[in-house]
């Protein structure tokens, strides 16, 4: 199992840096629970006919299927936030399913080829916004991905599959929208590293406050 990025603390401890004088005191008390679902598309970065990619392989034809639906659920806790400011903090926990992504093509020497990833985890993130105006937000966050991604490869000299899990650095920027009281529209950007490999999705969300 792969042990968190160093580069994590700093990052959190940079968050708190900037978001954290708008915690109220009294241990940053709980404000409320939410819970929200989202759609998107994701992009993998290996999933590209890039040149790089046809002098290893694939190097007669290539064709890229980059994108995908994915879909997340997630539920987070607001924290409470002194009442003249304009920043707030929540901790959130979720599940994203980032869809599948493909390459294939014709490689000289294994012939008809086809390569497929899928992954999918779960994140804990430190989320931080900043008010705009009374209904508008931007927002960013940091935290970890637990994920596991399948893979499997399909040609004319040998066919293979392999599962693999770790644990990787995540962050997000987006912006939120007030749509009415207690619920609240997302659309963010978001990079995920998954080994060796990062994931960008864009996505809309929207959330319920209890």
């Amino acid at each position: 199992m792969k042990s968190a990025p160093p580069a994590i603390p700093a990052g959190i401890a940079l968050m708190l840096a900037v978001f954290g004088p708008g915690i109220s005191p009294a241990n940053a008390a709980a404000q409320g629970l939410y819970a929200g679902a989202g759609l998107g598309q994701s992009r993998p970065a290996f999933a590209k006919c890039a040149p790089e990619t046809r002098a290893a392989f694939l190097d007669t034809s290539c064709r890229a299927d980059d994108t995908d639906t994915a879909f997340r659920i997630f539920g987070g806790l607001n924290l409470a936030t002194a009442s003249e400011s304009a920043v707030s903090m929540a901790l959130e926990l979720g599940y994203i399913d980032f869809g599948k992504a493909s390459l294939s093509g014709v490689d000289s020497f294994y012939g008809v080829s086809r390569m497929t990833a899928s992954s999918r985890g779960f994140d804990f993130s430190i989320v931080g916004s900043v008010g705009v105006t009374d209904r508008l937000s931007l927002l960013g966050r940091i935290g970890l991905l637990r994920w596991e991604s399948e893979f499997e490869n399909l040609d004319q000299v040998e066919s293979f599959s392999e599962d693999a899990t770790g644990t990787d650095v995540a962050f997000s920027l987006g912006a939120s929208l007030a749509l009415r009281e207690k619920t609240e529209g997302r659309l963010e950007w978001e990079r995920f590293k998954i080994d060796d490999d990062a994931v960008d999705l864009l996505s809309a969300s929207i959330l319920f406050e209890f």
